[in-house]
């Protein structure tokens, strides 16, 4: 929770770079000689009726942009005053923002974040391969890294603000090693390894509470900004010894292997070689695979938007309530910023439903009958992609052959009810950010922002573990990050959308987002299906063993 993913906290990381100054040197050219009121009636004496009337129509920054076309702001400034402070702009104190700054400011977050979740496929070749010791002490050290560079921002914030670049870089970096490397413990819970991916999912995505913490001790006083990047420093430092000391270099073997005896051994490696593992070209061209990636790049997409244009939004939808007063605007968004972050322990509250709506009914269902006359290698039930049955498996046949339907079957019902309740709250979500001029009840999408990126991490985790063969659980989870990684880039132009075409208003925006998000239902209704034929095909397999042991 310390380390894993703080960048989703950036509205408040970024109202403290932006106290500072943070690439203000954007803003000069545009709005030097800034003075509201002047500009202001300065536009309104050139219109005439027809002008005035379609200016009164609109709110917020569209009405701005009329007569503030770079939107210029002074709400960074105690005291402000033209005549002082237009001539005074290489002083560290000009603290001037405009729409350039905030465009600038949302590409370092969009970098970030994409980098955060797209590198992730690298990590899981590796991880598969090498192991997670090596990967989680780089991660650490990169965070710790990340850290310093935040503190060499704040010396001289226009000459160094292209430090942000490599600094979210890295904090990207180690973040997601740290939980990446911290899945092997679910092989300790055989019963519950998807719960146990969803508590640490869960960690993962309360980790956007740091920086709202951080930003209240830099509000109070408390610390400065360096004070509490060199802490949060200290605290990567200890994580990195700590990693260095407890975590085994070799991975925590799955449910069930840890008791065999070498002769065992032997004999898993030659069936391994001989058919287990499917080909990752199978599994990349799957459908399932592909209509994961699909709801993953929706839903990233729509999830870290949100994050990175919560600032722009929350200053249009004061505006839209009739608040003119800059230090009004930036009290709501500084205290909404906050209250986001605050919330973000929930995730890890929401990791237990998940759970067990992953894990449901899967321990009292019945063992998947094979074929008599067939290998595992030559399944026909339609699912190349689900490992073969293991050795304890089939030493527990016997005990376990009555149920309320198949494990191969309940684990994709489970699948497809996680995914059901995603999008569910994903249309929800997105309805309520349209609802702009009503700031009070987006403490609601602030909630429903923890149970969705909760739900979508555990479902995808529950969808490779469960369906998937284990040999590329790691590759599947990276390919997953990565796809929704990418395709975060998007909100690059999407910044330029919305400040040049939309005025500074993300309400259409937010509207084509919403109407994307029902493609995410193709997932669970294929799910839904696909079930119900593995069940039949079952049924027949698990009648004619029947009929053969009765002839």
């Amino acid at each position: 929770m310390l380390f894993a993913a703080p960048l989703f906290g950036w509205a408040s990381l970024q109202n403290m770079l932006l106290s500072f100054g943070c690439a203000s040197q954007l803003c000069i050219e545009d709005c030097q000689y800034f003075d509201a009121d002047k500009w202001k009636s300065d536009y309104l004496a050139k219109q005439d009726d027809e002008g005035l009337e379609y200016f009164r129509s609109l709110k917020g920054n569209e009405q701005d942009k009329l007569w503030n076309e770079n939107l210029c702001s002074t709400k960074y400034f105690s005291n402000y005053s033209v005549d002082e402070w237009s001539s005074r702009v290489e002083e560290k104190e000009w603290v001037m923002g405009c729409a350039a700054q905030a465009s600038n400011m949302n590409t370092y977050y969009t970098i970030g974040t994409s980098f955060l979740s797209g590198s992730t496929m690298v990590y899981g070749l590796i991880m598969d391969k090498y192991g997670t010791r090596l990967l989680r002490l780089c991660g650490m050290a990169g965070f710790a890294i990340s850290c310093i560079l935040f503190v060499l921002v704040e010396s001289d914030p226009r000459a160094m603000a292209w430090l942000i670049t490599p600094a979210v870089l890295l904090n990207g970096m180690g973040g997601i090693l740290y939980i990446f490397t911290g899945f092997q413990l679910a092989n300790f819970f055989p019963n519950g390894r998807s719960t146990v991916c969803a508590l640490l999912i869960g960690s993962y995505n309360a980790s956007a509470i740091v920086y709202p913490l951080l930003f209240l001790a830099f509000d109070k006083g408390i610390l400065s900004f360096s004070g509490c990047m060199l802490m949060h420093f200290a605290l990567a430092l200890a994580s990195f010894i700590e990693g260095w000391v407890d975590t085994p270099v070799e991975p925590i073997p799955e449910p069930g292997s840890e008791n065999k005896n070498d002769d065992d051994k032997d004999e898993d490696k030659k069936e391994t070689a001989a058919d287990d593992i499917p080909p990752f070209k199978d599994v990349l061209f799957s459908i399932p695979c592909a209509l994961s990636l699909i709801t993953m790049c929706i839903t990233v997409l729509r999830l870290s938007y949100y994050i990175g244009s919560m600032t722009i939004w929350f200053e249009n939808a004061a505006k839209m309530s009739d608040i003119t007063d800059e230090q009004e605007i930036k009290k709501i968004v500084d205290d909404n910023s906050s209250l986001f972050g605050y919330l973000q322990p929930l995730c890890i509250l929401w990791s237990i439903p998940i759970g067990y709506v992953l894990d449901r009914k899967f321990a009292q269902s019945k063992e998947n009958p094979t074929p008599i006359a067939d290998s595992p290698s030559n399944r026909d039930d339609g699912i190349p992609l689900i490992s073969a049955k293991s050795d304890s498996d089939k030493a527990t046949e016997s005990n376990n052959s009555s149920g309320v339907t198949y494990k191969r079957v309940q684990q994709l019902r489970n699948t497809r009810d996680a995914y059901f309740i995603t999008v569910g709250c994903l249309l929800v979500f997105g309805y309520l950010i349209l609802l702009q001029d009503n700031i009070d009840i987006q403490v609601i999408t602030f909630v429903l922002h923890t149970v969705i990126r909760t739900l979508i991490h555990s479902s995808a985790a529950g969808l490779y573990v469960q369906v998937f063969h284990m040999a590329h659980i790691g590759k599947l989870t990276g390919l997953g990050s990565i796809a929704g990684g990418t395709f975060s880039f998007i909100m690059i132009p999407f910044e330029s959308l919305v400040f040049n075409v939309l005025n500074g208003n993300p309400y259409y925006l937010n509207l084509a987002l919403l109407l994307a998000s029902i493609a995410g239902g193709f997932l669970p209704i294929y799910l839904h299906i696909f079930a119900n034929k593995t069940e039949r095909d079952l049924k027949k397999i698990e009648e004619e063993n029947r009929n053969n042991n009765e002839s």
